[in-house]
């Protein structure tokens, strides 16, 4: 594999849906990448052939950079990268990715239009690295991954070990999700009149159907309930494994601790009851997943934990960067360097 130096030169992508809280977020951290570099940025028809210094209204932590600033926005039949990060919506993203495709660009997608294609990868590197393989059967030469659901993102990489202690009755998933999730009309909402939301149109299905095929486990039974909260970043989900046998917290926490052994900067483990929480745990641009509150319930048979992180980053645009990581390591990807 070759290594990448402050001094090779990186490879030219395009954010798609560059305005957007998730798009803000993939120029964020694309800012000091080492080896990928934003040099176009497209938006709705609406604000094409402006600059996008004038045209956003910046969210960031990270200072907007000059240079990305001073880009115009342009349409997506004039991208010329070689690859794209999506952040579209999914209803535009159905008709924007494939065309991107059908040119010969690869898009690593944050949106749900194309999950649940048989020949697209939902990927987790920790996770399914495998399921790259998938490319090999769509037929344009651009090539498409998606990354999951935000709370998938967060849940899967855990579920993943836990799930092969030993064999499992029923899964049981509550989350709590930040309102960044719903964009920047949800944070303006973060008031002294926020409450918490009992219902997310979609997400349980997503939540389900999304873990299976990531965890090549079409049959896991899993129930869900959703709930929107007034915290500006962070989703958590409290989880509930039913197996058929005594599963000790020990075991769990092993399984666990492994995982994160191979992959040191996607794992945080507490053990400190109060933890993980948002405020406390949570950093700008964090991949990590934080996990806490490992115990046992029922009668032995039963393992709770709860598992945080940044729906911005590991949830969509840290994500995508991830997968388009990933299939440049493994020469799935074919791209041309500036």
């Amino acid at each position: 594999m070759e290594v990448y130096t402050a001094t090779l030169p990186r490879i030219p992508v395009a954010v798609v849906g560059a305005t957007g809280a998730v798009g803000q977020k993939a120029i964020a951290l694309l800012e000091h990448h080492p080896r990928l570099k934003v040099t176009q940025l497209v938006s709705s028809n609406a604000k094409t052939g402006r600059r996008y210094g004038e045209a956003v209204n910046w969210r960031e932590e990270l200072p907007l950079p000059n240079d990305v600033a001073d880009l115009i926005l342009s349409s997506a039949d004039e991208v010329t990268c070689p690859v794209a990060i999506s952040a579209l919506p999914a209803t535009v993203a159905e008709t924007v990715e494939l065309a991107l495709t059908e040119r010969g660009i690869h898009v690593c997608s944050n949106a749900a239009a194309f999950r649940m294609d048989p020949t697209v990868p939902i990927l987790i590197p920790e996770v399914n690295l495998e399921h790259l393989s998938l490319l090999s059967k769509q037929q344009h030469s651009g090539k498409l991954i998606t990354n999951p659901n935000c709370v998938v993102a967060v849940l899967a990489p855990v579920l993943a070990p836990v799930l092969e202690i030993t064999s499992v009755r029923h899964v049981s998933v509550i989350t709590l999700q930040a309102l960044s999730g719903a964009g920047y009309a949800g944070m303006d909402a973060l008031d002294g009149t926020a409450t918490v939301i009992p219902c997310i149109e979609g997400e349980v299905e997503k939540i389900e159907r999304e873990t299976r095929k990531i965890l090549d486990c079409p049959d896991l039974p899993i129930t869900t309930q959703v709930h929107r909260v007034p915290v500006r970043h962070g989703h958590m989900v409290a989880v509930q494994v039913h197996y058929h046998t005594v599963v000790h917290p020990a075991e769990v926490v092993e399984a666990v601790r492994k995982q994160a052994e191979r992959y040191p900067h996607s794992y945080a483990m507490y053990s400190e009851p109060s933890l993980p929480q948002p405020v406390q745990c949570l950093d700008d641009q964090d991949m990590r997943i934080h996990i806490g509150g490992i115990r046992q319930g029922g009668n032995g048979d039963t393992i709770a934990f709860v598992a945080l992180g940044h729906n911005l980053v590991r949830g969509a645009a840290g994500a995508a960067i991830a997968n388009l990581e990933a299939a440049i390591d493994a020469n799935i990807l074919e791209v041309v360097q500036e």
